[in-house]
């Protein structure tokens, strides 16, 4: 419970801080908070009103920051795990150590993990836990970022993208949204009720007119906290159980960070004389999920949660009957909560709408072809400007819940889709983590990019070029003819680059009739690679045999060449099933199998 300090105006409530250490923390993660919080007071200039009270847990007597600062701790670990109900918040500061910590998978992790079950299990009380810095690795490597949004030192975005990523395979396949913010909140709270152009932690506008609220003031030791207690169980409704969970970029982030945490916890004003004490310019950061706390005109609190008016969201999107174009995005009237839930959409692209115009010598003009004719290609040009597919575009749509992901896109261009469309996703209620390939732009494959691909690399779970843009990463030219065990090469070198350590992902080198058997019905091979890599992730969703999941993409792209355009989808009268250019995809799929 929080410490409860005696002044001659009543009681002043004493907010409890752990600051876990491991060998080679930070001097200045750690100093900076402390410096900030160790200033914080109830009332302003009041010493006598002190708001944090901070203690130091370390594995031993005394820990050396990587700079050669050694703080002498006032608990062992052991005794932060008996005595962790006591702490309000626990913060875990970065630093060269990280790296040992993750690698001998040592403490602070199981403090952090400890501290989150507490949450969970005893949602009565608010709690916070927050990383500075590179802290936020430890956070991302307990799991507990699963399905939320993080920050890190901007050098340790991908190493951040990459440990979320396996997190996320060892647990429950949610992905965690890492953003190029100062720091980021989860589960803030914020009122309402005061004027928001007033309100001190307003950071942007939203769509509707209305500007988005970092936190509320108060909340542990607001004055009127008896009156306008959270419910437990509107909390514990929360993932993590309310855990506010405050992560960090560099050493100036997690200044700002804490003064978002005085604010929060005591007051605006606080944080304010902080900052000026300090001489300090406090820097916003972001939230993204939050609580709004409201009260009638008797005190009496009224609770809505932004995820639930996702959620609500959600439901009236899935529903057939929704009008995009009429229906209102939050239903008053109509009730569809009782719609029944359509098929999960398996596959979207993100890659280019292209409709086909093609000119024969001597035959008719064929007009509106869907794909982008690659074998006529000789005197090709647009006609109209490239529509290219960006997430925005799958806002208020069931695509935007799609299991997996394809991207045609340079390496710079990948990530920035790829975060944008992950934000989007968890904007809007959506956690589970998508399957995402990534089809490299051919005008990217160049040697100076590779350390760019391998970046990319960390945010997919495939990557696809076929055998010639693979060589032009290399400097090899497979134009004239291939050298297929170069090309075994190659792949071979760009997997272990591009997922190292022996992190799961897959390189698909489509190589066209180099890597394919004979088809008797060859016309325009247009659009193959795509329905291959669409085959692709329908298997992987399925199985996690690779090469099972190449069968499936080799034989949906038999059926996109043996036409120009798509190929005719119908219903066989007979056995009630969908068929292919009057083929059944399963029969072909086993005839291909019995010819390997």
């Amino acid at each position: 419970m929080s410490a409860v300090e005696e002044t001659p105006d009543g009681p002043v409530e004493v907010i409890q801080v752990l600051f876990a250490l491991h060998p080679g923390f930070g001097a200045q993660e750690l100093c900076g908070p402390l410096e900030i919080l160790s200033k914080a007071h109830h009332k302003i200039n009041d010493p006598k009103t002190k708001a944090f009270e901070c203690t130091f847990a370390a594995p031993s007597q005394g820990v050396t920051s990587s700079s050669g600062l050694t703080i002498k701790a006032d608990i062992d670990l052991s005794t932060a795990h008996e005595d962790l109900g006591e702490y309000d918040v626990l913060i875990i500061p970065g630093g060269d150590g990280v790296d040992a910590v993750l690698k001998n998978e040592s403490e602070p992790l199981g403090l952090i993990k400890a501290f989150a079950k507490l949450q969970i299990s005893d949602p009565s009380k608010e709690r916070t836990l927050m990383s500075i810095g590179t802290g936020s690795l430890l956070l991302a490597q307990t799991g507990i970022l699963q399905g939320l949004s993080a920050t890190t030192h901007p050098d340790y975005y991908t190493k951040m993208e990459i440990i979320c990523k396996d997190a996320a395979r060892r647990g429950e396949l949610e992905q965690t949204d890492v953003m190029e913010e100062n720091y980021v909140v989860n589960n803030a709270r914020f009122e309402l009720g005061e004027k928001l152009e007033e309100n001190p932690f307003v950071l942007s506008k939203r769509p509707d007119g209305r500007r988005k609220s970092i936190a509320r003031k108060g909340s542990n030791a607001w004055k009127e906290s008896v009156k306008r207690r959270e419910s437990n169980a509107r909390r514990a409704s929360l993932r993590l159980g309310g855990l506010r969970l405050i992560t960090s970029g560099g050493i100036t982030s997690g200044l700002d960070a804490s003064l978002y945490l005085v604010a929060a916890m005591v007051s605006h004003e606080s944080a304010q004389e902080v900052a000026r004490v300090m001489q300090y310019t406090w820097n916003k950061g972001v939230t993204v999920e939050g609580i709004d706390v409201r009260t009638d005109g008797n005190g009496e609190m009224i609770l809505s949660s932004i995820k639930s008016a996702m959620e609500c969201l959600k439901v009236h999107l899935i529903s057939p009957a929704y009008n995009p174009s009429t229906d209102q995005i939050f239903p008053q009237s109509v009730d569809r909560t009782d719609a029944p839930e359509p098929k999960k959409i398996k596959f979207a692209s993100l890659g280019l709408v292209v409709l086909d115009e093609i000119h024969f010598p001597a035959k008719a003009t064929q007009r509106d072809v869907l794909g982008g004719s690659g074998s006529y290609d000789k005197r090709f040009h647009y006609v109209t400007p490239v529509l290219g597919v960006k997430p925005e575009h799958f806002r208020g749509t069931p695509l935007l819940d799609s299991l997996a992901f394809h991207l045609l896109a340079e390496p710079e261009e990948a990530m920035d889709t790829i975060r944008d469309l992950l934000q989007l996703r968890t904007r809007s209620g959506i956690h589970h983590r998508p399957l995402i390939i990534w089809e490299p732009r051919p005008s990217s494959c160049i040697p100076s990019n590779l350390t760019s691909f391998y970046r990319a690399m960390a945010m997919v779970d495939v990557f696809s070029p076929n055998h010639i843009e693979l060589g032009a990463c290399f400097g090899y030219s497979f134009v004239q003819g291939v050298d297929l065990k170069l090309v075994e090469s190659l792949a071979t070198e760009i997997l272990e680059s591009g997922f190292p350590n022996g992190r799961e992902g897959s390189v698909v080198i489509r190589a066209a009739e180099h890597g394919s058997l004979p088809h008797p019905k060859v016309v325009d091979p247009t659009g193959a690679g795509n329905a291959f890599l669409g085959g692709y992730a329908i298997a992987l969703q399925e199985t996690p045999d690779f090469v099972k999941a190449a069968r499936y993409g080799t034989v949906a792209a038999s059926f996109a060449l043996e036409q120009i355009g798509l190929p005719v989808l119908s219903i066989d009268p007979c056995s009630g099933e969908e068929v292919w250019n009057g083929c059944d995809a399963f029969r072909r799929l086993k005839d291909y199998e019995s010819r390997l």
